[in-house]
């Protein structure tokens, strides 16, 4: 995970700013080379941190015009209707705006849980932001798309828990997290973060027991190890096709869509 320049800051301190282009050069794609470099000064931005631990958005949320950008760290966002959980993972370059669910008018009733799961550093994109990279729409078109892709993996999501197969439904998102915020070593792919199986049930929308089965499964056949400290590594080449999954997986692995076991 990128870090930026945070490394000379603390967060902690309420003036603490870096710039969001620096921690994500990304974000300056498509600008010549002193058009960046104009836009990297002026895309300053106020960051705060918190811990992990539930999280409950603080003021900088209402006042950040764009929304928050997580610079680093790592947290889930979960819904919760009758009981039952769903969660999706947010970790750096994605963009949030945490108040958005209150203006909606519900039909149905749920609630929103945050939690951050690794120390997370957030940037403030505020009015003062907005106006500062107005001459740069690229950077303002770049953290739309941010958007649409945080839109695109909650399809993602959705298509994954409706595959039969639990094995399969835990392949697909750990190789897709892994395309994010892995790293590659000699060993294979290494997810460098703590997911339970609680959070990973929330995630592929299954139960809890039947994750730990399928997990355990999926590392008796060499597929992915669970390292000392709780980070995955995900073991040879994503499979071409899902489907191969299952032809060596027991039918018991197979759980009905749309079940969950309460936490």
């Amino acid at each position: 995970m990128s870090s930026g320049r945070l490394g000379l800051l603390d967060p902690q301190s309420s003036d603490a700013r870096i710039s969001v282009a620096d921690a994500d050069p990304d974000l300056l794609r498509g600008l010549g080379d002193i058009a960046a470099g104009h836009a990297r000064e002026a895309a300053v931005a106020e960051v705060f941190s918190a811990e992990p631990g539930p999280w409950e958005p603080s003021l900088e949320a209402v006042r950040a015009l764009y929304g928050l950008f997580i610079v680093d760290g790592l947290l889930s966002r979960g819904v919760v209707i009758e009981g039952r959980r769903a969660a999706e993972l947010l970790g750096p370059g994605d963009v949030l705006r945490p108040r958005a669910s209150e203006a909606m008018d519900d039909s149905v009733s749920f609630t929103i849980e945050w939690e951050i799961l690794q120390p997370t550093t957030f940037a403030v994109l505020d009015r003062e932001f907005a106006e500062a990279i107005a001459p740069w729409p690229e950077i303002a078109g770049a953290l739309m798309g941010r958007m649409v892709g945080r839109a695109h993996a909650l399809a993602f999501h959705l298509a994954v828990s409706h595959l039969k197969l639990v094995e399969t439904r835990l392949v697909a998102v750990l190789w897709y997290y892994a395309d994010r915020w892995g790293r590659v070593t000699p060993e294979g792919r290494v997810l460098p973060v703590r997911l339970t199986h609680a959070l990973l049930a929330r995630v592929v929308g299954a139960r809890r027991p039947s994750v730990s089965t399928a997990l355990g499964r999926l590392q008796e056949r060499g597929l992915l190890e669970r390292l000392d400290n709780g980070h995955w590594l995900l073991l040879g080449e994503p499979p071409s096709e899902l489907h191969e999954l299952g032809e060596l997986t027991l039918p018991l692995a197979a759980e009905p869509n749309g079940t969950e076991h309460p936490d």
